[in-house]
This record gives C-alpha cells, sequence and structure tokens, in this order.
C-alpha cells in the first residue's frame, strides 16, 4: 500500500494494486491451519533467517500474513469491492509469537531463546514492517538478537539494526551497525558484497538496506496510512546535516534539512511546496526544546 499512500493514484489502486494484494490475500487464506486453539498458524516455512528452515509460525512470516491481508480489506473497502469471505477472520486471529516472561518476539513457534542466528528477522518487525509495539518490546527484540546474530552475516541485518537502535534512542549503537551496513562496498565501482569477505557480488539488498538506514533511520521517515512522520534522530558522529530531497507525498513535496547547530540541540529545517496551493511554508524544529 506503500505507492497508493504516497502517490494517492487511485487508478493505480484500482487496476494494479488491489487485484495484487486480492491474490496475496487469497494465498495466505489458503495457506493458514486452524488450530484447537481457534487460531490461524502457518506450518512448514522458511523464514528469512536460513539458519534455520521448515519452521512453524514464523513470527515475520504470520505478521506479513496478517499485514497483506489488513492491506487487502483496506484497498478493497477504498474501491468499494467485497473482500475476501475468510480475510478478516484470518487477519484477526492469526498466531503471533510472543514470550510473555521474556517480553520479546521468539524468532518461530519453538524457538530457544539465545539459539544463534543468520541475519535479520525478528527485528524486521518495528522495521520495515511497523508493528504496534511498546518500546521496551522494540528494545527487547534489539537486545535479545543483537548479542546472538552471526557477526558474519549480510549487511543489511546491520541496517536494520541501526534503525531499531535509532527508534530506541541508542545513538552509539546506531552508529556501529550503521557503519558496518556500509563496510561491504567494494572499490573500484561502489558494490556492495553480501559480506565484508565476500559471497555474493553486487548484493543489491544490502545496498537497499543502507539507503533505508538514511532516509528511515538518520532522516526519521515513516509513511503511515493517514499521514508521513518525520521525526530524525540526532545525526551520526562527524555529520553536519543530512539532507533529503524531494520527499513526494500527496498534495505535499518535502525536502529536510537536518543538521547539529552549535551550541545547543539538532535542529530540522524542513522545506514544503504545496503543489494544490503553490504555497511555501517553512518550519524549523528543535528537537529538545520547549
Amino acid at each position: 500500500m506503500g505507492e497508493w499512500q504516497t502517490s494517492g493514484d487511485k487508478k493505480f489502486l484500482s487496476s494494479e494494486l488491489e487485484p495484487l494484494l486480492r491474490g496475496i490475500a487469497d494465498y495466505w487464506a489458503s495457506r493458514v491451519e486452524k488450530d484447537d486453539d481457534g487460531r490461524y498458524h502457518i506450518k512448514h516455512v522458511m523464514c528469512p533467517d536460513e539458519y534455520h528452515s521448515n519452521v512453524d509460525d514464523s513470527v515475520f512470516t504470520n505478521w506479513v500474513a496478517k499485514f497483506s491481508l489488513d492491506a487487502a480489506i483496506e484497498a478493497a473497502g477504498i474501491l468499494g469491492r467485497a473482500p475476501g469471505a475468510n480475510w478478516r477472520d484470518v487477519s484477526q486471529n492469526m498466531y503471533i509469537p510472543f514470550d510473555e516472561n521474556n517480553q520479546y518476539h521468539p524468532e518461530f513457534e519453538g524457538y530457544a531463546k539465545g539459539t544463534k542466528i543468520k541475519q535479520g528477522d525478528a527485528i524486521l518487525l518495528g522495521f520495515p514492517l511497523l508493528m504496534n509495539m511498546s518500546a521496551k518490546v522494540r528494545a527487547n527484540d534489539l537486545v535479545n538478537y543483537d548479542a546472538i546474530t552471526d557477526p558474519n552475516g549480510p549487511a543489511m541485518t546491520w541496517a536494520m539494526f541501526a534503525v531499531g537502535w535509532l527508534e530506541a534512542g541508542n545513538y552509539a549503537k546506531a552508529q556501529s551497525n550503521f557503519i558496518r551496513g556500509y563496510a561491504n562496498v567494494e572499490a573500484p565501482f561502489n558494490v556492495w558484497t553480501e559480506t565484508p569477505w565476500g559471497g555474493t557480488v553486487n548484493f543489491i539488498t544490502g545496498a537497499g538496506g543502507f539507503l533505508q538506514s538514511v532516509l528511515y533511520g538518520y532522516g526519521g521517515l515513516r509513511v503511515r496510512t493517514d499521514r508521513l512522520d518525520l521525526t530524525p534522530p540526532p545525526p551520526p558522529a562527524d555529520t553536519d546535516s543530512i539532507g533529503l530531497q524531494g520527499v513526494n507525498y500527496p498534495v505535499v513535496i518535502i525536502t529536510c534539512v537536518h543538521y547539529l547547530g552549535p551550541p545547543g540541540p539538532s535542529t530540522s529545517q524542513i522545506l514544503g511546496t504545496f503543489s494544490r496551493f503553490s504555497e511555501t511554508f517553512l518550519a524549523e524544529r528543535e528537537r529538545g526544546g520547549p
């Protein structure tokens, strides 16, 4: 739904996106199994963590299924079309693994806390999947998986940790992972490899992860159903400013420059042009100020 949310293109929604979402929702509705607990489960899957396969109830997979069903329901509603007969029931009763005692999301049903993983998996719930969770649970997910993620894992993992630690307010952790996110750049063409020591060449997911850590990490962008959030954290050390140009959202095009201004708190300067009214506004906000 991100394309629809940022463009407002109802023709695209009707002709392209809604039929695609409908097919995805129908797939998930056919793939689930309803158990005696009354919840829907997805069994025998390969989760993003490549060290674990043929698992039941991958927390990432189950949340993606629910997310997809909700998106299809929303798209159908906007267009006045009928959703699938069981989409809403499956979404509302999807089983999402959660450890109440430790207040974190286990990677899958039966996952033993502390077991080594290859790459980002459950931490993706916070971003890019935007699961609504408390700050404590978000931080617990990061803490639990930070210690047991293979240091030789792929580049995009560190970018996602960087975004997560920025959300949690741990800027030192965020910066160290941000740097790791582009440690795989190889001369002379500045392409990413899967790991700093080799692996897949021209590793696009690594480059994409790095871009997301800039835009959605230090840039602070979040595309919501009804709004665009822009809450940039302090820039990384030895950085004077971070600029995002041409952020297109319905009605408004935004240019944001986030900088450290001596002697006090970081400041965001946002220049937006309202295309509908040909009006320009300038808003300046001091983080941590009154």
